[in-house]
């Protein structure tokens, strides 16, 4: 009595089928990624020494970068600041004794690190 053996390993033409189809859905991948990002990139608007402008979901220009949260306004009243925008450096001059300066960014680390550091230790239990 004979058996017949039979295998479930693929032919050679089944496993360049395959080969096919996965590089078929690679390069579609790579287009709907490229697609993605350019699609990414033009949302998040235009970049301007670290300052980026974006159209608000109400309609105002929000400039991020300046603090934690971006400084929205409506173009007539962006227009209206513009405007003004010899007085305000004037004033600035003028005031400058009494008018503070932003954060640095090493500044900023450092309050993101004690942040860290206080929240780790809240979670240990250990004091501060």
């Amino acid at each position: 009595m004979s058996r017949k053996v039979t295998t479930t390993e693929p032919t050679i033409a089944a496993m360049k089928a395959e080969l096919a189809e996965l590089a078929h859905a690679n390069a579609t991948l790579a287009a709907a990624n490229a697609t993605l990002a350019a699609n990414q990139a033009k949302a998040k608007g235009p970049v301007y020494d670290g300052l980026s402008l974006k159209v608000s979901v109400k309609g105002g220009l929000s400039v991020y970068g300046l603090g934690r949260f971006p400084v929205t306004l409506y173009s007539d009243q962006w227009r209206r600041l513009l405007d003004i925008g010899a007085e305000i450096d004037s004033f600035i001059a003028a005031n400058a004794s009494v008018l503070k300066e932003g954060r640095s960014d090493a500044e900023k680390a450092a309050a993101k690190a004690n942040y860290a550091a206080e929240k780790a230790a809240k979670a240990t239990g250990l004091p501060f």
